[in-house]
């Protein structure tokens, strides 16, 4: 299996406008380790360079065709920020100040999560481990 990791993010890169809501872990890992890494054959499975983060309402969701909008935390605050392989992201939901984990998924509703853990999680899973 082969994985490519970005180089680390510096001053003169465009970041995203949600970066400052960024938590300090996940600003370390881009701005000391890589800007992203994924496994090639699908650019999956790894948390996504910056210039590779959406909003996910730019896409649409027919999962929520069928949900009030209180059943679901508000697609436009969500950032995909890591692509799962399976049809799944993990994104940061930034409501103001506060910044939450998600799972969007083409499959089912999606829902808040511990970001971290679920990063550790999914990134286990993407290098097989």
């Amino acid at each position: 299996m082969y994985y490519f990791g970005g180089r680390p993010v510096t001053e003169n890169d465009d970041d995203p406008a949600v970066w400052h809501h960024f938590p300090a872990s996940l600003t370390r890992f881009y701005t000391h380790l890589h800007n992203g890494w994924y496994y090639i054959a699908g650019k999956t499975v790894g948390p996504l360079p910056l210039r590779d983060m959406f909003r996910i309402d730019a896409f649409e969701w027919g999962i929520l065709d069928g949900l009030s909008p209180d059943q679901y935390p508000g697609p436009s605050r969500c950032v995909a920020t890591f692509r799962s392989g399976g049809g799944g992201y993990l994104c940061l939901h930034i409501d103001g100040e506060s910044v939450r984990g998600v799972v969007w998924s083409s499959d089912e509703p999606p829902y808040f999560v511990d970001y971290s853990t679920y990063l550790d999680i999914w990134t286990n899973v993407g290098l097989g481990a």
